[in-house]
């Protein structure tokens, strides 16, 4: 990142360098009307301002692509630390999670989603219910956005609820985390 604001510095310095040597040069030139002077200068303040936004786009973007890349790689970091392969199956369940992740540039967050299913065995090796959960984090911020949980055999989830906001299903969790995951 640092490189890249360097690299703007320096062109954007250049381009403007030029653009002042080129109006001394034109305002110099006595055969030139005043009217083309203005037109003149007008025409390379253009061509400044196009070429100075296009840098910043072209900054901004590559930006942009490294901080989702850098979210990427924290959320896989963390995913395998937490549960290996994301599959889990011993005497107590078997449990399958898998992750998702986004990058938001307007909240600055790397967005974690967990999905988990699977059922758990109780201490009479009773198998309960399967289960579903849904978890939303913000890595950066270490904190939970939301979390949905439901187990199969209930009409409705035992959590539901989204930066505080409940829901009573997981298409309503789902709609409520959509917006943030395809900022």
């Amino acid at each position: 990142m640092k490189h890249s604001l360097e690299y703007f510095s320096l062109h954007y310095h250049d381009m403007w360098l030029s653009l002042v040597l080129h109006a001394r040069h034109v305002r110099a030139s006595p055969s030139v009307s005043f009217k083309a002077q203005v037109a003149n200068m007008k025409a390379m303040c253009i061509a400044a301002f196009l070429v100075s936004s296009n840098t910043c786009w072209a900054v901004s973007d590559k930006l942009a692509y490294e901080l989702q890349e850098r979210c990427g790689k924290q959320a896989s970091a963390e995913f395998k630390r937490e549960f290996g392969t994301g599959i889990d199956s011993n005497k107590k369940g078997t449990t399958v999670t898998t992750f998702r992740n986004h990058y938001s540039a307007r909240l600055n967050a790397c967005l974690y989603l967990l999905t988990a299913s699977g059922f758990l065995v109780d201490t009479k090796g009773k198998a309960s219910p399967p289960f579903r959960s849904q978890n939303l984090f913000d890595l950066n911020e270490n904190r939970e956005i939301g979390a949905f949980w439901r187990r199969e055999d209930l009409d409705k989830p035992i959590q539901c609820q989204v930066n505080g906001q409940s829901c009573h299903s997981e298409v309503e969790f789902e709609a409520l985390i959509k917006p943030l995951l395809e900022e």
